[in-house]
């Protein structure tokens, strides 16, 4: 008789059969309803079929029953310890508990640590993203969250994506406009620099220029990011590497709230990446930006 392999174990639940781990799912989340106020077994009820659609094994299709147990505080994380089920399933359920302050970008990578665990999350995601779903929710501005959330963490598990990322849910890492907006400080002696090349810009011999080891900023390119930073326009809460550079609009126009978000990027990834601010010197990202900004604390409009 062939020996049963340990990676064979992983796939057979010990204890527990699927039917069982769903009638305690179902069981744990009975008082539960979703953001539409559908009863939350629905919502657990896809999942694993969209895992067990995608390939799932049991152990996968297990963890989706649970997926959301122990966040929800449906079920503990002693209990999911102790239970009868293989520890790939339990592994999965915790890669797939978002912890209290945790950032989206540490979340999904544990996700992509955990074997099996992404398979879950996709179904998960397939759910909540479906349009019948966000169609059954009470407002637009919450439709609209939601959906830049999911969309954010399918990027983070697929950085391969083209689509560039929607922002200002809210989530950390990733401030409202309004937020940003409000931590600009209005009454900055600064905001006169920054017009002032708002108002006659041009690329000038000595503002930018590579010597052959590094790149050398002249005093206008120092006198520019001394200025964003004193306004508030690169702050520390907009997690850049995450979230990246925005998109120019099609007439080469940045949002105010973009503004900050592309003076933070491109301030803060010259640390890393040098040539980054000469980039967007020479080919007017960075005049966009100036310019949308400045156009903010005349008007107060965007």
């Amino acid at each position: 008789m062939p020996q049963r392999t340990p990676e064979a174990e992983e796939h057979v639940p010990p204890g527990l059969s699927l039917a069982e781990v769903e009638e305690i799912a179902r069981a744990a989340h009975a008082e539960q309803v979703d953001k539409a106020g559908r009863p939350y077994a629905e919502h657990l009820s896809e999942v694993a079929a969209g895992t067990a659609q995608h390939g799932g094994d049991e152990a996968q299709i297990a963890a989706a029953w649970l997926h959301d147990a122990v966040e929800d505080d449906a079920l503990t994380a002693e209990w999911l310890a102790a239970a009868a089920l293989p520890q790939r399933t339990k592994d999965i359920v915790l890669a797939l508990t978002r912890r209290e302050g945790e950032a989206l970008p540490d979340y999904t990578a544990r996700i992509l640590a955990t074997p099996g665990a992404i398979t879950v999350k996709e179904a998960d995601l397939a759910s909540n993203s479906s349009p019948g779903r966000l169609a059954l929710l009470p407002d637009a501005a919450l439709r609209a969250r939601l959906t830049g959330k999911y969309a954010r963490m399918r990027r983070l598990l697929h950085p391969d994506l083209a689509e560039p990322l929607p922002t200002g849910s809210g989530e950390q890492g990733d401030p409202t406009d309004e937020s940003l907006l409000a931590a600009l400080d209005g009454t900055s002696e600064a905001w006169g620099r920054l017009s002032e090349f708002a108002s006659g810009w041009a690329v000038e011999e000595g503002d930018a220029h590579w010597n052959d080891r590094h790149w050398v900023y002249g005093p206008r390119v120092a006198a520019v990011t001394t200025a964003l930073n004193a306004v508030g326009a690169v702050p520390p809460s907009y997690d850049w590497n995450a979230f990246g550079l925005p998109l120019l609009a099609m007439d080469g126009t940045l949002t105010p709230p973009d503004a900050i978000r592309t003076a933070t990027a491109l301030l803060r990834r010259e640390r890393f990446v040098e040539g980054t601010l000469a980039t967007a010197w020479m080919n007017g990202r960075l005049y966009a930006t100036i310019r949308a900004l400045v156009h903010w604390h005349e008007t107060g409009t965007s």
